[in-house]
């Protein structure tokens, strides 16, 4: 039996959930908490789920152009070489897979950075 296709609409087009991803890095402020994550990513006010952005829209900002969209291959190899900011980008259906991450927060709207 094949898996349903998930299409996430927004104001700014459809995505397919292989189309989205999260960026994440190792959680630096870890060792002063033992209780944080051990990940870090962006979340919103919203919601406390990490906020998914289209890969097309990360890869296109210049700060996040030379960061890793990460396969189940490199992943984890990615992650450990990732900062918050040189983050790596993880398509959703790799973090479900490798992180174990159900939920996430997708914005019906995305706004481009103004520089």
């Amino acid at each position: 039996m094949s898996e349903k296709r998930r299409i996430f609409r927004t104001s700014s087009g459809s995505y397919e959930e292989g189309e989205l991803a999260v960026l994440v890095w190792p959680n630096s402020g870890r060792s002063s908490r033992p209780n944080a994550r051990i990940l870090a990513t962006i979340t919103d006010q919203k919601s406390p789920n990490p906020v998914a952005f289209p890969i097309k829209m990360l890869r296109a900002a210049p700060e996040l152009s030379t960061c890793p969209v990460a396969s189940l291959e490199s992943v984890s190899d990615d992650i450990s070489s990732a900062s918050q900011s040189a983050p790596v980008i993880i398509p959703l259906p790799i973090a479900r897979q490798h992180l174990g991450w159900t939920e996430f927060y997708i914005p019906t709207e995305y706004q481009e950075r103004k520089k």
